[in-house]
């Protein structure tokens, strides 16, 4: 930080201008590069937005921005706190200054431990009801982790979170720690990257009734009676208009019709699921959409097949033989190499 004040090439441009301009860099970036240059600027800086990125700052400035800059910000100034470094995590939360993050909207923490999130809530716990968008990424193994030690997840998607709409989660099943009643949770974005079955999904997804955008991971969802998924399809009902499958654990047929009878309103599907020849039939995808999403707009899909199976595959007898996709305006192609399929979804290009 410049400790001299002087006027600079800077001083003909607008307050708005220099408001637009930090809302680039981070809070960190700002005060070591602009605070001291003149009174005016500083006056600007103590009164925009600021971010508390702390991902690529080095431990010398770390400590220095920790003792120096975060007692000159108003905490009402702080909207967002980003960590991905776990020492940082744990340095910033057990140290006074973590009230200077009371206000902040945005939370992302990655590879920190769970005790130190459990921290960081009890330090500054009006922090619920100003967090809309949390990202958290569990640092240690599925065993080293005791679900009943604090509820993590069932605080998240509790009423507590007074504001939450977007949630990201690299986590383990939650079955332990989950409420046995609905909640009334806010949040309307979920990301959940651990592979879930489809019954421990919707069992999971009961608790938020405003979700509307999903994006996961679905793991093979063993065959079984109907009368048993009827049961899961009673208590739920998913308002969800958007989801996205990554990754490819699940490939059977049975799974993408439970998947489409719990998310029946959706209008964009999003998937890839690779090594079961069936899906790779036209027809199968134009039975079950025709039966369980009636209001699908947009569909994308980018199915993989390998081996003996992609070889043995011949693409006369998958291809439409009616004008389904025509009609919803989806290009489909299949893309076969000696011991490889592709069969690529897209909606048309719009001019």
């Amino acid at each position: 930080m410049k400790n001299n004040y002087h006027i600079s090439t800077l001083e003909p441009f607008p307050n708005e201008l220099f408001m637009e301009l930090f809302e680039y860099f981070n809070s960190y970036t700002i005060y070591f590069s602009f605070f001291g240059i003149n009174r005016r600027i500083n006056a600007i800086i103590k009164y925009c937005p600021l971010y508390g990125d702390l991902n690529e700052v080095t431990r010398k400035k770390f400590i220095q921005y920790c003792s120096q800059i975060l007692p000159m910000i108003d905490k009402k100034n702080l909207i967002s706190l980003k960590v991905t470094n776990s020492q940082y995590a744990r340095a910033l939360v057990y140290d006074d200054m973590i009230e200077k993050f009371s206000f902040i909207r945005s939370l992302v923490f990655k590879n920190v431990k769970i005790l130190v999130i459990k921290q960081l809530f009890i330090k500054i716990p009006h922090i619920k009801q100003h967090l809309i968008f949390i990202s958290i990424e569990h640092s240690g193994s599925k065993a080293t982790y005791n679900h009943n030690e604090w509820p993590l997840i069932g605080l998240l998607i509790s009423d507590q979170m007074l504001s939450l709409k977007r949630l990201e989660l690299k986590w383990f099943w939650p079955e332990f720690i989950l409420p046995n009643v609905s909640t009334p949770s806010t949040i309307e974005y979920l990301t959940a990257s651990d592979g879930w079955t489809v019954k421990q999904l919707i069992q999971f997804l009961k608790y938020l009734p405003k979700l509307k955008r999903l994006i996961t991971n679905i793991k093979e969802e063993k065959d079984g009676s109907d009368g048993e998924f009827e049961h899961i399809l009673i208590v739920s009902r998913m308002l969800v208009y958007h989801l996205e499958l990554r990754g490819s654990y699940y490939s059977s047929l049975y799974t993408i019709k439970c998947l489409f009878q719990c998310f029946s309103q959706l209008v964009v599907f999003w998937s890839g699921c690779t090594q079961n020849i069936t899906v790779m039939h036209s027809s199968e995808w134009e039975r079950l959409i025709s039966k369980y999403l009636p209001l699908l707009v947009k569909l994308y899909l980018h199915i993989t097949l390998y081996g003996d199976s992609a070889s043995s595959l011949v693409v006369e007898d998958v291809l439409p033989k009616t004008d389904f996709w025509i009609k919803r305006k989806w290009s489909l192609e299949y893309i076969k190499f000696d011991d490889q399929v592709y069969c690529i979804v897209k909606p048309y290009k719009t001019i």
